[in-house]
């Protein structure tokens, strides 16, 4: 601790540095990581997605929405983008060219996938206590990646307690959404909210108004049960030029890729440039399900297979696969380079035998969450021929590449081409 106060580095404060932590009821195995967690790193900031610099100008209702300059002070993810953007001031802006590390720039909150609580929370103090009496709620630029339901609660400044304003309210995506709240909800002075996203997802702004907000613009502010969200008429932008390198190789390239194997290399049997071919995928919402057999590295997250967020229970996602001809495979790799909070929970991996047409598990349920913006290689133990790979991802997500090894056993001259 002594040297990182001493270095000064950007991001760790060290005034949050421990010289002593109780370890009592923690098991053997676990004092070593409890000790450098408490003891070091919870002084190091976490790590968040880019705030929104460029901006739009100010949205028309800024003036009068009371969460503005609200301040975050609870939030249980935000992997995808920051918490403080659903209180920005200005109309939210969407480039889709536009990265980062974590993912796709959100100028929202947006929480990774897969949550294992039944909702994500967002608590903010406001600027100064006001009575609210009209909410509007965005999901622009969400479309497959919104909050499916949201509730609100507020916090008074005579009671330190959570009080439901809103109930459990559902969400369309790119759309908004205005409601008036109950008469004994108006009346309260609120100091803070607290925001319940189910199950997790984007979330693009949230506007509290009061009695400032014009009459004319009441009107279209409704009782919860009778609110209806409406699309936005502006379309999402699309991209002006491809995310990806796309590889469409003629029968002619695909054979003299082919012939360039030396007998006994170990080769991607389902690589578009020795045949592989994408035979159905259930969902594509997001990249184009083909990518994963590119031979190219990845680029980004369009880069590969990305399918919506699921919100149904025992949801699964399907990618068939055929192999450039039937091979003994003895290891499938699956790259998740650039999918750091949207990789699947699971998956499930199967092989159809060239002879048959039924599927053999070459793969049981795996968790490959720890896997994320990594790869994850399985072994194959089946010394069978196999026609067609089928992957599961459980419940949903996306993967940059799959790739099923296996050894050339044809002729060809001494030279290596695309592997």
């Amino acid at each position: 601790c002594e040297i990182l106060k001493h270095m000064a580095i950007d991001g760790i404060d060290s005034s949050k540095f421990q010289s002593q932590v109780s370890l009592d009821g923690i098991s053997q195995e676990e004092i070593v990581n409890i000790g450098y967690k408490e003891l070091v790193f919870s002084a190091f900031s976490p790590t968040l997605p880019p705030k929104i610099v460029d901006q739009n100008p100010e949205d028309p209702l800024s003036e009068f929405n009371l969460a503005i300059e609200a301040t975050v002070t609870k939030v249980s993810n935000q992997r995808f983008a920051r918490a403080e953007n659903v209180f920005s001031a200005t109309i939210p802006k969407f480039d889709p060219e536009l990265f980062c590390a974590m993912g796709k720039v959100m100028d929202s909150w947006e929480s990774a996938r897969h949550n294992e609580q039944e909702f994500d929370i967002l608590e903010a103090g406001l600027k100064m206590p006001a009575k609210i009496q009209y909410v509007l709620i965005s999901t622009k630029y969400h479309l497959g990646n919104q909050v499916e339901f949201v509730e609100l609660y507020f916090k008074t400044v005579e009671k330190n307690e959570w009080i439901l304003a809103l109930p459990k309210l559902k969400l369309d995506g790119h759309s908004e959404i205005r409601v008036s709240l109950e008469e004994n909800i108006k009346n309260l002075d609120v100091s803070d909210v607290r925001i319940h996203a189910f199950p997790d997802g984007g979330l693009t702004r949230v506007g509290l108004f009061g009695s400032n907000l014009p009459h004319e613009l009441r009107p279209s502010f409704l009782p919860a049960e009778q609110a209806q969200c409406i699309r936005y008429t502006e379309e999402i932008p699309h991209t002006k030029k491809p995310l990806q390198l796309l590889y469409t190789p003629s029968e002619e390239e695909v054979e003299e890729n082919v012939k360039q194997l030396i007998n006994g290399q170990e080769f991607d049997a389902l690589s578009l440039a020795y045949g592989g071919k994408l035979v159905s995928v259930t969902n594509e919402h997001y990249g184009p399900a083909a990518q994963v057999l590119s031979p190219y590295m990845p680029l980004s997250m369009h880069d590969g297979f990305e399918s919506a967020r699921s919100r149904v229970p025992g949801h699964k996602e399907i990618l068939i696969l055929k192999l450039c001809t039937p091979q003994v495979v003895h290891r499938i790799e699956l790259d998740f380079t650039y999918f750091v909070n949207n990789n699947p929970r699971s998956v499930e991996i199967y092989g159809r035998l060239s002879d048959s047409s039924s599927w053999i598990t070459i793969v049981m349920e795996t968790n490959v969450k720890p896997f994320a913006a990594n790869k994850k290689a399985f072994s194959v133990l089946c010394q069978e021929k196999l026609s067609e790979i089928k992957l599961v991802a459980i419940p949903d997500g996306g993967v940059n590449r799959v790739k099923a090894f296996a050894f050339h056993s044809g002729h060809g001259i001494k030279r290596k081409r695309i592997n």
